[in-house]
């Protein structure tokens, strides 16, 4: 879904947010959905949906180191602007969810812990 997004010195840019993590992120999932054994899959998947939706330190240096560079370069788009409180966490989880492949147990806690604590994916809460 695309959307104007303003900025206080008035520079205003028709983007999403939203979208450009999604898409970045789906590629790393592209990645290990073939690389990675399935012994190690659930387990990844927990790590890379904490750093997805957590907001310990790991989680805020995945998103200034990784995820804001490929979409500053990918878009042409100032990373300096991007901002994780941004994201609609909503979406992002649908579509990993979807891309992923996997199936999400407790799901509805799982949605009053998404960008609200370090770790919001617990043991067995992702499978393959």
């Amino acid at each position: 879904m695309e959307k104007s997004v303003g900025f206080q010195d008035g520079v205003s840019v028709n983007t999403s947010i939203d979208k450009q993590n999604i898409e970045m992120l789906e590629e790393d999932v592209e990645f290990a959905k073939n690389y990675i054994q399935d012994d190690k899959c659930n387990e990844w998947y927990q790590d890379f949906f904490n750093l997805a939706f957590g907001i310990d330190e790991e989680s805020q240096e995945f998103y200034k180191e990784v995820i804001f560079p490929r979409v500053s370069q990918y878009y042409n788009f100032p990373k300096e602007r991007l901002a994780k409180y941004q994201i609609n966490y909503n979406a992002l989880y649908y579509s990993l969810i979807y891309h992923c492949e996997i199936t999400v147990n407790d799901e509805q806690e799982i949605f009053e812990r998404l960008g609200k604590i370090d770790k919001p994916f617990k043991e067995n809460n992702v499978i393959k």
